[in-house]
């Protein structure tokens, strides 16, 4: 007979409370493109100007976050 084992926690609930701020960095690119896209389609700019602006932020943001701020390990106490 097998037993499952219970390790308390559930596997679908977030472990952290809180959003980093690398989480922050990657949706900030989706999003970035998202408001392009909705700028293209409600105001007299080409897709292709909104797309090179969303890809110029993201491209910022991401250089950003990985040589401006780059993650470090966490000190510990």
């Amino acid at each position: 007979m097998r037993q499952d084992i219970d390790t308390g926690s559930d596997p679908a609930e977030p472990s952290v409370d809180r959003l980093s701020r690398y989480d922050l960095v990657l949706l900030v690119v989706p999003l970035a493109f998202l408001g392009a896209l909705l700028v293209s389609a409600l105001a007299d700019v080409s897709t292709q100007s909104a797309l090179s602006g969303a890809a110029l932020v993201g491209a910022a943001v991401v250089a950003d976050g990985l040589f401006r701020r780059p993650p470090r390990r966490p000190t510990s106490v």
